[in-house]
Formats: structure tokens, C-alpha cells, sequence
């Protein structure tokens, strides 16, 4: 007899390779998320109040304001008063200095506000492909579960005519019994994974259909890669922004060393005569600014060894996860999956003209389903790889 599962089998087995017809649902996914995430609201408001905050360094200090009444202390009657207000500012020179930092501050904020971005995407892209692989293999252990019940009903009766033994008969029980256990543990993973999702979408509750995955199209030249990914690393971006705000902050320290200036408008009056005119102050930074060059220096070099070591460790992982995807990449294409599918069909006609035992023909099959688990598990750790690679273009 031939199993019907072999035709359903045929069909799940073609998804594997074929174009994904719900890349979209991936980017629905993604957008929602991208929408409703908390994190990436809080993340809006901490940018904001990170610029705000550089920006307010441009800002001028408070003018101030004094009124003083005096009187004599002799015989003769007398009183003045005594009106001044003053603006105080840096040197001119320093406000186009620290107009550039500000402006490098500022973009470093929106880059920090990418990466948290980037994170909470990549984080939704891998849930993704989590469900896809539990949807795949809750399909494959479907058609596992009626093979092993077409079996059992197969054995029982070959048992009652004395063509089986009762041990083989369990034996299949038996792995019927496993198969539904992996059946609930595949849907307690898949509930999860959905939980999470929902979870990054701020709570709010996500439709999730069937998902496959997208075509990738992965250089296998590691220099052709890195040409494509690391100009595009946004911890690299925000690490050149943050060296070129260190080394303008050591340019706004030396303008600091510059004397501050005062003007303002002063006016004294007596019991006869009142005097209006102009003041005009300076402030040299002998004491306030001492050494605040050379930590304004150090703290760039510093950043230029962290930019530096960002630059190296991002090579580092980008070349790891070729390697590793190079290495899933060979082992993918070492199982063949349509040649599986002949096998098992084969088997079904080997099986239906009495040519193999149901014992034979029971062995066989769980080779070629651990055969396609193992695809299907390879599968989803290779497009978890690539969506780590690609996680910049999110």
C-alpha cells in the first residue's frame, strides 16, 4: 500500500526551496513592532533629551540684575542708588567650536537611537525565524504522527496473523508516544516565541500566519561581504561620531582658556545728580579651566583606541559568522531533500508489494524524517546568522 502523508510530505518538503511567498509578513512584523515597541519610545524621548541637552551648552549664562540703595551716615541727609544689568559670554571664537561638537553630539544621539532600534528588530527578525522553524517542524512531525498511526494500525494486524512480533509492534508505540511529546514541546516553543513577539510589539496582540523564509543571497567571498556589512555597522558609525566629538571637545577646551567677557548697563543716582553709562568686564580662566585640555585629550584618545577596537571586534564577528554560515551553507547542501522525498516514496512502494518489512520499512523512514529534522534545524540556525550579518540594513 502506498501512505497518503507522502503526497502531503511532498508538499512541505517543496517550501524549503521555493521563493518565500510571505517575506511580507516578516515586514508587517517588523513594522508593528517598530511602531508599538516601548523601548523604542523611550528611546525617542532619551534622543531628544540628549540633544536638547547638548544643545543647551550654546545657550548664554542668565543675565544679571542688581539694584543698591545707600544713605549717609553724617549729619547732612543723603541717599543713592545704584542700577546695573550685565550679559556675560565666552569668547566668540568658542561658540563656533562647541556649535560643531553639539552638531556631533547630536548625530551620535540619533545613531545611539538606531542601535536600540536595530536590536529590538533584529530581536523581532530572530522570533521570526524561531516560528517558521517551529511551523516547519510542526508540519513534518504531523506527517510523522500519521505514518507512525498508519504503522501501528499496519502491526497490529500483522501481529494478529503472526507476521510481526508484539516487540516491534511496541517499539512503534512507543515512537508514536515521542513524537506527540515533541509535538507539544514544538507548540509550547512556538507559543513562546509568539509571546515574545507580542511583547516587543508593547503588549498589543500580533496576526501571525504561515511564514517562510526569504531567499539570501550571501557572498561567499569574506572581502566582498565586509565591503557590502561594515561600512554600514552602526556601532562603528556612532564609535567615528564619538571620536570626532571627543577631538572637537578638546578644540572647545582650548577656546575655554580664552578670557569670558562682560558688557552691560549701569546707572548711580544721588540726591542731585544720576550718571548712566556702559560696563565692561573680562574673566580669565586662570584656576576654572586648569588641566581641562589635557583631559579633554586623554578622553580622546580614548575614544580613538575604543574606535579602534570597535573597528577590530566587528571584523572579528563578521568574519566568525561567515565562517559559520559557510559551514551551514556545505552542510545544507549535503541533504538533498527532493532526493529524500524519492526515498520515501520508494519505501512506500517497496512496502505496498511486500518487498521490504514493516520492521525494514519503520527504520528506514525515521532515518530520512531525522534527516529532514536535521535540515530544518540547520535551516533555522543559518537564517539566524544571516539576519545577525545583514541586522544593520533593518
Amino acid at each position: 500500500m502506498k501512505f497518503l502523508h507522502t503526497s502531503l510530505l511532498a508538499i512541505a518538503l517543496s517550501s524549503l526551496h521555493a521563493p518565500s511567498l510571505h517575506a511580507q509578513t516578516w515586514a508587517d512584523v517588523l513594522q508593528q513592532i517598530e511602531q508599538n515597541n516601548l523601548e523604542l519610545q523611550a528611546a525617542d524621548q532619551q534622543t531628544l533629551a540628549a540633544q536638547l541637552e547638548a544643545k543647551r551648552s550654546l545657550n548664554l549664562p542668565d543675565p544679571e540684575v542688581s539694584y543698591s540703595s545707600v544713605y549717609t551716615n553724617g549729619t547732612a541727609p543723603g541717599h543713592g542708588t545704584e542700577f546695573s544689568a550685565t550679559q556675560s559670554f565666552n569668547f566668540p571664537t568658542y561658540y563656533l567650536s562647541q556649535h560643531k561638537n553639539v552638531k556631533l553630539q547630536r548625530e551620535a544621539a540619533t545613531i545611539s537611537k538606531q542601535v536600540v532600534r536595530r536590536n529590538v528588530l533584529l530581536s523581532a527578525k530572530l522570533l521570526c525565524i524561531d516560528l517558521t522553524h517551529y511551523q516547519q517542524t510542526a508540519a513534518l512531525l504531523d506527517l510523522r504522527q500519521q505514518r507512525a498511526d498508519s504503522l501501528v494500525a499496519l502491526l497490529t494486524n500483522a501481529e494478529n496473523t503472526g507476521d510481526v512480533s508484539a516487540l516491534t509492534t511496541n517499539r512503534i508505540a512507543l515512537e508514536r508516544l515521542n513524537i506527540r511529546t515533541a509535538s507539544a514541546q514544538n507548540d509550547a516553543a512556538l507559543r513562546t516565541a509568539l509571546q515574545q513577539l507580542q511583547a516587543l510589539n508593547g503588549g498589543r496582540h500580533l496576526e501571525i500566519g504561515m511564514m517562510s523564509y526569504p531567499l539570501i543571497n550571501l557572498p561567499k567571498d569574506y572581502d566582498a561581504l565586509a565591503d557590502q556589512v561594515l561600512p554600514q555597522h552602526l556601532d562603528l558609525t556612532l564609535a567615528r561620531y564619538a571620536t570626532a566629538a571627543a577631538e572637537q571637545a578638546v578644540k572647545v577646551a582650548r577656546q575655554n582658556n580664552l578670557p569670558r567677557l562682560t558688557a552691560g548697563f549701569k546707572r548711580s543716582t544721588d540726591l542731585t545728580n544720576s550718571m548712566n553709562g556702559f560696563v565692561v568686564g573680562m574673566s580669565i580662566p586662570i584656576f576654572s579651566n586648569r588641566s581641562a585640555t589635557r583631559a579633554a585629550k586623554a578622553q580622546a584618545q580614548s575614544q580613538r583606541l575604543r574606535s579602534d577596537e570597535a573597528s577590530l571586534q566587528a571584523q572579528a564577528w563578521l568574519m566568525s559568522l561567515h565562517n559559520e554560515a559557510m559551514q551551514l551553507s556545505e552542510a545544507l547542501s549535503a541533504i538533498d531533500t527532493q532526493q529524500l522525498q524519492q526515498s520515501l516514496t520508494l519505501l512506500d512502494l517497496a512496502l505496498s508489494e511486500h518487498l521490504v518489512t514493516l520492521t525494514d520499512y519503520y527504520t528506514e523512514c525515521e532515518a530520512i524524517y531525522a534527516a529532514l529534522q536535521t535540515r530544518l534545524n540547520l535551516e533555522q540556525q543559518y537564517q539566524r546568522i544571516v539576519a545577525e550579518i545583514y541586522s544593520n540594513e533593518l
